[in-house]
């Protein structure tokens, strides 16, 4: 009996270690620099992604779904590197793009109006999603863009960005049927 607990035991533990080495292992990060020059701009993208997933997707056997992570102004694209691991863990394909650069001019707001001058911000990190989604289906044919502009909009906000990314979501989803979307590994 106590041998079979022993057994069942180091199985599990061996069972929880080749887990976390997938997980930790299993995860490509990739840094894309693109230059947009019809803005003539710079934009950095850490793009991460599951090994295996990926190469499901370019057998054909699937599309990977699209997650964006906008993050916010003066926070580096790769400080939310734990939440791109956790969503390339679950089968997507994450961006995580830098919205911002050392020689943009600071943001500026009025005492009590904490929304004025941002307009130009936020049309600016408008513009660094839809100048990377162009240039990922480019470089990665096999992820699902199409529900991402027609009908899922998968936006991370954080911080400040989530007024770069509502109005985005809204476009995107303007026009468009809210039908349910599944990642494919679940179909």
């Amino acid at each position: 009996m106590k041998r079979g607990i022993a057994v069942l035991a180091c199985v599990c533990a061996l069972t929880a270690g080749v887990y976390f080495a997938i997980s930790r292992w299993g995860i490509r990060h990739e840094t894309l620099n693109f230059f947009d020059a019809a803005r003539q701009r710079p934009v950095s993208v850490d793009l991460a992604v599951r090994r295996d997933y990926e190469m499901k997707a370019n057998d054909g056997y699937w599309k990977l779904p699209v997650a964006i992570i906008s993050n916010g102004n003066t926070v580096r694209n790769t400080e939310y590197s734990f939440l791109a691991n956790l969503l390339a863990a679950r089968g997507y394909l994450v961006a995580s793009i830098q919205q911002d650069l050392p020689t943009d001019p600071p943001l500026v707001t009025k005492v009590g109006l904490p929304y004025v001058g941002r307009r130009a911000v936020y049309e600016k990190g408008e513009a660094n999603i839809l100048f990377v989604l162009g240039e990922l289906k480019k470089l990665q044919p096999n992820a699902d863009y199409a529900h991402l502009v027609e009908s899922r909009c998968d936006a991370v906000a954080l911080g400040s960005s989530i007024s770069v990314a509502a109005p985005f979501v809204r476009r995107c989803l303007t026009g468009s049927t809210m039908t349910p979307f599944s990642h494919p590994a679940h179909r």
